[in-house]
């Protein structure tokens, strides 16, 4: 069953649909961390394929505090199967061992959502209201991290959003122009030519109606 309802999610955009990870809460409840919300000036949701750095809100908030070496990425949307990449917990800056902060884990929950769309292009979908990924679908540009929830000791979910498409333009039809009488067009050529030849006198453009 998918599930969208659960996640705030901005006017401007949609939940992928996604199926939760199923989480031994006897084992593991106590010791789950509440969802890390991804934001940007703000705004819920931060572009995989756009967003910078330095644009990200709590760039620098480390995120993997206490789980070991490695991490696993789980992509579980609604139609396709489980999909998961394990990634570094920490990195290493001036010699000293850190925790990945949430720039890096946005930088990795990227490549793990191109890899994803990679392998499942050209994969039958299980369900008929699935979303599409890849060629003529949803790519690595339109997806926006809105959270990422802790779902194992080491295992983390993150919950995606498409924004909404802009509603189609009023295209206005052209304007329509008069087709000139182009015989008349050049039966006035004439008459100027005629004018000018005899010096500009003639009684050719009275005769039509024109004044000189």
């Amino acid at each position: 069953m998918s599930r969208t309802a659960q996640i705030d999610c901005p006017p401007d955009k949609v939940v992928v649909p996604f199926e939760l990870y199923s989480i031994n809460r006897r084992q593991f409840g106590q010791k789950m961390k509440l969802p890390a919300l991804f934001s940007v000036r703000g705004e819920r949701g931060a572009s995989l394929g756009r967003t910078s750095a330095n644009e990200l809100d709590d760039k620098d908030a480390s995120m993997f505090e206490g789980c070991g070496t490695k991490v696993s990425y789980v992509i579980k949307i609604h139609g396709y199967q489980a999909f998961k990449i394990q990634k570094y917990a920490y990195t290493r800056r001036h010699g000293k061992k850190k925790s990945c902060d949430r720039a890096k884990v946005l930088k990795q929950v990227a490549e793990v959502m191109e890899a994803f769309i990679d392998f499942n292009k050209h994969q039958q979908r299980t369900g008929s209201e699935s979303v599409q990924f890849g060629d003529g679908g949803i790519q690595l540009q339109d997806l926006y991290l809105l959270e990422l929830r802790h779902v194992s000791q080491s295992s983390f979910q993150p919950i995606f959003a498409i924004a909404l498409s802009p509603a189609p333009m009023t295209l206005l039809p052209a304007p329509v122009h008069p087709q000139p009488d182009w015989c008349e067009v050049e039966e006035l050529l004439y008459d100027w030519r005629a004018i000018t030849s005899t010096g500009g006198h003639s009684d050719i453009w009275p005769n039509r109606g024109y004044q000189l």
